[in-house]
């Protein structure tokens, strides 16, 4: 689970205190920065939460509501206001311009320095990062043993969506399922479908996301050699996150190896099948033996067959 606002006010030892903008406390914490500038977010890239002293807030109204919009417009999860320095408490424009805007402001008294959020904030993201490994390295395991137990294409997907808690569909360059994870995946055919065949996934080579439906759908191409050989959607009812990307990626590359060797055998099925009804027209193999040969690549002789020759 990210790191919200809302984590953050709960943090045990931090004594700091909301005061407006509790529509806005689930939003998530990427990382967080320290500013006194007027207008800090050319340095951001949205997702911090911003600590200030408000030495650059300014002390008009029109100036602290501006640099209450600026933050918000920017992407910030929230601001950490510092008092009992250019303020006693948090500036009342302020504090309402973040209320009309769902945008988180919690007050941090004088006596809590900023870098005991900082640590708390990075030690919570490590956190979470540690855990994405760990459950990465067992999902990669549960995916890789689908493989050499050779459980094929079934296997990666189901072991894919066991671990990613969704759904799961593999289609053929034509729009057929080859797999579908649960079951109920299969509902969802259409949509991929409807994507797949929208202007924006013409030569498809990476992927492609979309939310439909209460549905946040990812779709890529399984290739091998640089050969699509097949489509992979994976989508589940709350946003794809970082672990679902890792799994999904190590999902692809093993789906590439077994179509690619499903094909590979096809293809030598298809030879040996074309030299063989090549010696049996031209008479150089004896019946019996043709008879043997015909059966051991798969063909029912108790039914009549026809032979197309080009």
């Amino acid at each position: 689970m990210a790191l919200t606002v809302g984590d953050l006010l709960r943090t045990p030892g931090l004594d700091i205190r909301l005061v407006a903008g509790s529509a806005g406390v689930a939003d998530a914490i990427r990382w967080v920065h320290v500013s006194e500038l007027e207008d800090p977010t050319p340095w951001l890239k949205g997702g911090e939460v911003l600590l200030t002293t408000g030495m650059g807030i300014g002390k008009a109204p029109t100036q602290q509501r501006a640099y209450l919009d600026r933050l918000k417009r920017a992407g910030l999860a929230g601001l950490g206001f510092g008092t009992g320095f250019s303020f006693k408490t948090v500036p009342r424009p302020l504090a309402q311009a973040a209320d009309r805007a769902s945008f988180p402001v919690f007050e941090v008294p004088y006596e809590v320095p900023f870098i005991a959020i900082t640590e708390a904030v990075f030690t919570r993201l490590m956190a979470e990062q540690y855990d994405v490994l760990s459950r990465s390295l067992e999902a990669e395991h549960s995916l890789t043993r689908a493989v050499l137990e050779g459980q094929g294409v079934e296997g990666i997907v189901g072991a894919l969506t066991r671990a990613s808690k969704g759904w799961a569909l593999l289609l053929d360059l034509h729009g057929s399922p080859i797999a579908a994870m649960p079951a109920s995946a299969r509902s969802q055919i259409s949509l991929v479908l409807d994507e797949l065949h929208s202007p924006r996934a013409e030569g498809l080579r990476f992927s492609l996301s979309v939310v439909e439906k209460g549905q946040h759908v990812s779709i890529q191409p399984v290739t091998s050699q640089g050969r699509v050989e097949a489509f992979l959607a994976t989508g589940k009812n709350e946003p794809l996150t970082q672990f679902d990307r890792i799994v999904s990626s190590h999902a692809l590359a093993l789906l590439a190896l077994e179509l690619a060797k499903a094909r590979a055998v096809s293809e030598a099925e298809r030879r040996l099948k074309g030299d063989l009804l090549d010696q049996i027209l031209r008479g150089s193999v004896a019946p019996g033996e043709a008879r043997l040969a015909l059966e051991r690549l798969g063909f029912d002789l108790g039914r009549p067959l026809a032979a197309v020759v080009f």
